[in-house]
């Protein structure tokens, strides 16, 4: 199976000051995504979304034009889309790791300079990830 990863940002129309506020897309994400063999993480900092999104190219696709129509956010701007090998979130349909004081730093620093620069966002929501896994007993 062909696999494709993407990463995006977007503005978000809704409040984003608890992980709360985020609580109904995650439901519906994870719900949705498992359907289509979709996996990744999504977060936020300040009123960005960030989100990493891994899949069959289709079901990309048939996500990307969901996301581009969704009244929560705005902006919404893929940064990158490529093909890959393997999954980095395998075991998640839709993660959401919480932002470390090291990775909202970094995530904050990112978003301010107006970066587009997806290797580095795809490498915060990695570390974050690895955060998580730790932090639960994984790997």
């Amino acid at each position: 199976m062909s696999l494709e990863q993407l990463v995006y940002i977007s503005r978000s129309n809704i409040p984003l000051a608890s992980p709360l506020d985020v609580a109904d897309i995650l439901e519906v994400s994870s719900r949705n995504n498992g359907a289509y063999r979709v996996t990744g993480a999504l977060t936020y900092s300040g009123d960005r979304f960030i989100q990493l999104l891994e899949g069959p190219p289709d079901a990309l696709d048939w996500l990307v034009d969901r996301l581009r129509h969704d009244p929560r956010h705005r902006d919404f701007d893929i940064l990158d889309r490529m093909t890959i090998r393997e999954r980095a979130f395998p075991e998640w349909s839709m993660l959401f790791p919480t932002l470390t004081p090291v990775s909202e730093t970094m995530m904050a620093k990112l978003l301010a300079d107006g970066r587009r620069h997806a290797p580095a966002y795809r490498h915060v929501l990695l570390t974050m990830a690895r955060e998580f896994r730790r932090s639960v007993g994984g790997y």
